[in-house]
């Protein structure tokens, strides 16, 4: 049983809900780049879809560590949209600008859509609405060449699922693409925020899972194998999923992330793998410390604040908090091409009906939790129990989402269409992509999915 009323920082009754003017919805969407066929794409087209939108008036990023050019950005009214690569250099990242609404993130998403849809139309290029690519085999060809992705390989090794000879189990993560949400709460409420996204991690799972046609075949067994990459590449589960238990405050949250393993360290934006085995408390207590540049070369640095922000970035739990005071929430899989703002309607509505939803996940086990985000990933759940749980879960999570959009009185509820419908038949984008690909291989698919 979850108690929520320890702390009085966690009344959520202190909270002026998010129609507040301050409130500000940021979201990163990801893409596989595919050719038709549904094959990555070559290094040197990605390299054009950066040239392509440079000519379109976005502005070159260019990689500190490598100086290399490695995206675009463009400058809006409430910040900036960028595009990069992430872990593989075949899965485009859109960071959209922060907005105010629902409607505007739609305007978002369209302006960029509109800069895909030209280069597609010149190039074999197809930017996907999919978690995962459909074709190509996971290995270290397909890595990004930026400095954050090098490290990877170096400092969580294991090849449980990649064979050696194509790298390692975190080249896994160059095909699988999501679709993140931030949310800038005050806080006061960033903890319960947080409990509240993370006691509802199957239900999104079980109405969102759209990764289950890959490496040129439909898995058998998963609906999302997105989510179950972590698994397959790390050992410690205290780094991904859900936690095993709620937070109390924000200084239980930071326990849990200061016990973690500290992997390295980040120096003007290059990075140090740690030499000495520690933990991150352990570590910030060092006066100074030896590590290891990527090119074999040895530094001393000194701890610093910088450096739990770097180890917030390689704990990976489908919701977390953030340096710029947002919730992030990083469950689900890329959505249909008709359906990218699901997503963020899903969070904001939730977060929107705090109260009714803390009173809720309040009678939740937690400790069945993490065993039923795995089940929520299953196209068939294994304990008798699970589906049942997973279906009133999910029918709970929309209901609240929508009475926390319709208490933002902005129309915004509109954006939950698609979840009311997958929840009359409990399907989720898995099927359709299973239906498709069943029908007329990959190439329908490609079409399908296709923004």
């Amino acid at each position: 049983m979850l108690d929520f009323n320890t702390n009085s920082h966690l009344d959520a009754s202190r909270w002026t809900y998010p129609y507040e003017e301050s409130l500000r919805i940021g979201a990163e969407l990801k893409f596989p780049l595919t050719t038709c066929t549904g094959d990555p794409v070559s290094r040197r087209t990605v390299e054009m879809v950066w040239q392509h939108m440079l000519r379109c008036s976005w502005k070159p990023l260019i990689d500190k560590g490598t100086c290399a050019l490695i995206g675009a950005t463009q400058s809006q009214h409430e910040g900036r949209h960028t595009a990069s690569c992430e872990t593989g250099y075949c899965k485009i990242e859109f960071a959209l600008a922060p907005v105010a609404n629902l409607f505007d993130l739609e305007k978002s998403i369209a302006s960029v859509r509109d800069v895909m849809r030209s280069f597609s139309e010149k190039n074999d290029a197809r930017f996907l609405a999919v978690g995962i690519h459909p074709a190509g085999e996971p290995g270290s060809r397909l890595m990004s060449a930026n400095s954050r992705a090098s490290v990877w390989d170096r400092v969580l090794v294991s090849n449980k699922q990649v064979q050696p000879h194509n790298g390692h189990d975190v080249h896994l993560f160059t095909l699988n693409a999501g679709s993140h949400v931030h949310l800038n709460v005050p806080d006061s409420a960033r903890i319960a925020v947080l409990n509240v996204l993370n006691a509802f991690v199957p239900a999104q799972l079980a109405l969102t899972a759209n990764s289950t046609v890959w490496q040129g075949e439909l898995d058998p067994r998963l609906n999302c194998v997105n989510e179950m990459l972590w698994g397959w590449w790390l050992d410690d589960p205290r780094r991904y999923g859900v936690p095993d238990r709620p937070f109390e405050n924000y200084e239980s949250y930071v326990d849990y992330i200061a016990d973690l393993p500290f992997l390295f360290a980040v120096r003007d934006e290059v990075p140090i793998l740690i030499n000495r085995k520690s933990s991150l408390r352990q570590f910030l207590k060092l006066p100074k410390c030896e590590g290891t540049k990527l090119d074999g070369s040895t530094v001393t640095i000194r701890p610093n604040s910088d450096d739990l922000y770097t180890h917030y970035r390689c704990c990976w739990h489908c919701n977390r908090l953030t340096r710029y005071h947002t919730v992030e929430n990083r469950t689900n899989d890329q959505q249909l091409p008709g359906e990218l703002v699901v997503i963020a309607a899903l969070t904001l509505g939730l977060i929107s009906a705090l109260p009714e939803a803390l009173e809720d996940i309040s009678n939740f086990n937690w400790s069945d939790l993490p065993e039923l985000r795995v089940e929520a990933c299953l196209k068939d759940s294994e304990r008798n129990n699970s589906r049942y749980l997973l279906r009133a879960m999910a029918n709970r999570m929309v209901a609240l989402a929508d009475l926390g959009l319709r208490r933002r009185n902005r129309g915004e509820e509109v954006f939950l269409a698609p979840l009311h419908e997958r929840l009359r038949d409990y399907t989720c984008p898995s099927h359709n992509v299973a239906h498709q690909f069943a029908a007329g291989g990959l190439s329908a698919l490609v079409d399908f999915l296709t923004i």
